[in-house]
């Protein structure tokens, strides 16, 4: 297994972790089963800040939008993406990769010299406390044994904040970037170019969100 196929498995990991969190299960090592998500139908908006000065990327850009959840960012238009999707009451994920695949397919392992990223959306108490929530998903990777490599806190478009980490495993570094969307919490995390991660996480924005 090369640092990428790692990887993709901490990533994966840690996406079941953050899940298993809001419901006391406990995390398993293996990648999650694909589900059959529903969509919603648009009742009422909530007003967002206006947003100015989006930054400039290096790549040319499609937009990954999630109404429902109320984001949206950028990433290189030549990546697949799957569709915003709207799980149950703990959650649900998307994906991103650089290479070619089904939409909704999950991968088994990043190819050499490509990324994964991957959307987690969460209900969790306490609502509306990243603080709170940072500190939680930092007991969980401390547990893991994980290391926190980098820590910044963040001031997106839209005056959003969020918290990006590079997590050091003993197997390959992983990019995550924690935003409180909302009510509910994202969280953004990939393997592969974390520079190109980080710049696609740095374009995050919020949107009027679909109640």
């Amino acid at each position: 297994m090369n640092a990428l196929s790692k990887g993709l498995t901490i990533v994966c990991c840690a996406l079941l972790f953050v899940l298993s969190a809001c419901s006391g299960a406990t995390p398993s090592a293996e990648l999650p089963t694909p589900q059959v998500f529903t969509t919603v139908e648009p009742t009422d908006t909530v007003s967002v800040p206006e947003i100015s000065g989006l930054p400039e990327v290096s790549f040319d850009a499609a937009t990954y939008r999630d109404e429902s959840a109320g984001f949206e960012f950028d990433y290189p238009v030549s990546w697949t993406a799957d569709p915003p999707q709207v799980g149950g009451d703990r959650g649900y994920f998307s994906q991103i990769t650089s290479w070619f695949r089904n939409p909704g397919e999950l991968p088994e392992f990043v190819p050499e010299g490509e990324s994964y990223l991957s959307i987690t959306v969460l209900q969790w108490d306490p609502k509306n406390d990243l603080d709170a929530f940072i500190a939680t998903r930092k007991e969980g990777w401390n547990a893991s044994g994980f290391e926190i490599n980098d820590e910044v806190e963040l001031s997106l478009s839209g005056n959003l904040r969020a918290f990006q980490f590079r997590i050091q495993s003993p197997e390959a570094l992983t990019y995550f970037l924690v935003a409180a969307i909302g009510e509910r919490y994202l969280v953004l995390s990939g393997t592969g170019d974390l520079d190109l991660l980080t710049e696609i996480g740095g374009t995050l924005r919020p949107i009027a969100a679909i109640q």
